[in-house]
Order: structure tokens, then sequence, then C-alpha cells
């Protein structure tokens, strides 16, 4: 019911971040996104960053995030990012759940797939401002993981990319 009350409610975020959490523990993850979505859309500033939220909607943000990277890890990784957006429309806070799940991915040492998670942001927004820094997470990755001659390919895919005369 606070849901369809709509924005008028000072419960909204928390109402949407709420039925996010019952759509994922019934493992409706597309769903649950979708919810956490509105949540973020809601609660984040213009400008994406967490850390001049107050403590509590900080915190909700990162959980949303930290719940969607799971649901994306359950879906197609970062395959279901780009398909989930297509669908709901292009959010100009992208680079977080793509960063979430590549986080996510490394923390559980599954070094390939974190790489993969950066490398799609990456290479889906060449024209971000965070792309490089999406760049080198991939070569961090490949590093934390042993992957040498991967480190070697994408530290030459960083120069060719982001070094001075390139697009």
């Amino acid at each position: 019911d606070v849901v369809d009350f709509g924005t008028e409610s000072a419960y909204h975020a928390r109402a949407l971040y709420m039925q996010g959490w019952s759509r994922f523990k019934q493992g409706r993850y597309q769903p649950a996104i979708a919810s956490f979505t509105s949540t973020l859309d809601q609660v984040l500033p213009g400008d994406h960053r967490m850390e001049v939220l107050p403590r509590g909607e900080r915190e909700l943000a990162q959980d949303c995030l930290r719940v969607m990277a799971l649901s994306f890890s359950y879906l197609d990784g970062p395959d279901s990012i780009a398909a989930a957006y297509r669908e709901m429309g292009e959010r100009r806070w992208l680079q977080l759940p793509y960063r979430a799940l590549g986080d996510l991915s490394l923390s559980q040492d599954r070094y390939l797939d974190s790489a993969r998670s950066y490398r799609a942001f990456a290479q889906r927004y060449p024209d971000s401002e965070r792309a490089h820094q999406f760049q080198m997470s991939v070569i961090e990755a490949y590093e934390a993981g042993g992957f040498g001659a991967e480190v070697l390919a994408e530290k030459q895919r960083y120069v060719q990319d982001y070094s001075v005369g390139s697009a």
C-alpha cells in the first residue's frame, strides 16, 4: 500500500526497498532489481556520490547495490545488467551495479567474473569518465588472480584506449 501511495509518502523509498527484499527472497530477481532500482532513483543524489548521503540512506543504497549484485550474479552477470536497463531505461548511476557485481565476484575469488563485469562497463560506456577506472579494475582483478598474460594484454588495451591521441 505504501508503494502504491507514491513518493508523497516519507516511507516510499523504504517500502520499495522492502519490496525488493521480498522479491529477492522469493527468487524473483528481475522484479527485485526493479524495486531496488526505484529505491536508488529516490535515494541517490544527482552526482551519485553515496558518501554525501546521511548514514541511513547511504547504508540503504549500499545494501540495494549488494543485493542487486547478488541478483545479477544469479542471472547472467553483466549481461543481465545491460538487459535490465534496456528494459527499465538507462540511469546516470549505472556504473554502480557494474562496480558492485565486479567487487562481489572479486570478494569471492572469482577473478574472471570480476574482470568480465568491470570490462562490460568499460566497453558498454567507453565515453564515460569512469571507463578508464573500470579498465584499471580489470587489470587489478587479473593481477589478484595471478593471470599474468591477461594482465599484460589488459595493460596494452588500457594504453591503446586511454593514451594521448586516443579517442
